[in-house]
């Protein structure tokens, strides 16, 4: 789901409503002329960021505000230009004839590795084990063991067309494996940070 889309949507056909001059009822009785059949109170609800719309709505709307602006109103034209998400940008390019571009997994400002090529269940059972947080640590543990992920590692050993029982045993294997170089990974790492501590202190 698009982060504040609808919200940054719902704001834009306001300010475009107002600079056309029309009332709610005006844009809603357009927006049905259009295709969509919206009353003054569903317009409202848009307009309050209430939902997200899908692509036939924001046709019928831009398709209305063009009727009542006498001005043409594009899809992209629908989303704010400045201050939005990440994805809300790269939607905005998409909709502006842009080629789409892929967003950057993250979780705050750092990249998350679950969203990395090749994490998979064998990743997600090792940082169940070891907690949240060390998911990098087992990612890098996976690449400095295997040279990719535990779970590509699991599927090139147990070859095309292996049985689940094979897999699985597979999997506990290298799940064991991972399991001990990342906890001392994260071992290491704490006591390094431990060690700045008593000096900074």
């Amino acid at each position: 789901m698009l982060h504040g889309f609808g919200a940054a949507f719902g704001a834009r056909v306001r300010e475009l409503r107002e600079a056309a001059g029309a009332t709610q009822d005006e844009l809603a009785r357009a927006v049905s002329r259009a295709g969509l059949i919206w009353s003054r109170a569903r317009l409202g609800q848009v307009e309050a960021g209430e939902g997200n719309p899908d692509l036939a709505a924001m046709v019928a709307v831009a398709a209305a505000l063009t009727e009542l602006s006498g001005k043409p109103v594009r899809l992209v034209d629908l989303l704010p230009d400045s201050g939005v998400s990440q994805e809300l940008t790269l939607l905005r390019e998409a909709l502006s004839g842009e080629p789409i571009r892929r967003p950057s997994p993250v979780i705050g400002t750092v990249p998350d590795p679950r969203l990395a090529p090749g994490w998979g269940q064998v990743e997600d059972n090792v940082a169940r084990q070891l907690g949240l947080g060390s998911e990098a640590i087992v990612l890098a543990a996976a690449h400095q063991l295997y040279g990719r992920s535990g779970s590509e590692e699991r599927d090139h050993r147990a070859g095309d067309g292996a049985t689940p029982q094979k897999r699985g045993r597979i999997s506990r294997g290298i799940i064991a494996e991972l399991a001990e170089v990342a906890a001392a990974e994260l071992a290491e790492s704490a006591a390094h940070d431990a060690a700045l501590e008593v000096e900074g202190g």
